[in-house]
């Protein structure tokens, strides 16, 4: 089955690697806010819902787009 998008987002917070901070003895990370939506897929290992309808699928990165 082919996953579904649904109307479920949610920001996450992670540590990602700054190199332009780094240098040779010690590796700088950054905090960054990802943006997610929610995609249905009965493969999946995460849920969301509520006590009525709970949908099993899997949260993906929305890519930012930038014009330029």
């Amino acid at each position: 089955m082919t996953p579904i998008p649904t109307l479920h987002l949610r920001f996450v917070e992670r540590q990602e690697f700054d190199p332009e901070n780094s240098t040779h003895e010690y590796a700088a990370h950054r905090t960054v806010r990802v943006l997610q939506q929610f995609w249905e897929d009965p493969s999946g290992g995460d849920a969301v819902g509520d006590m009525f309808k709970m949908v099993i699928g899997l949260w993906r990165d929305i890519p930012l787009e930038r014009n330029e």
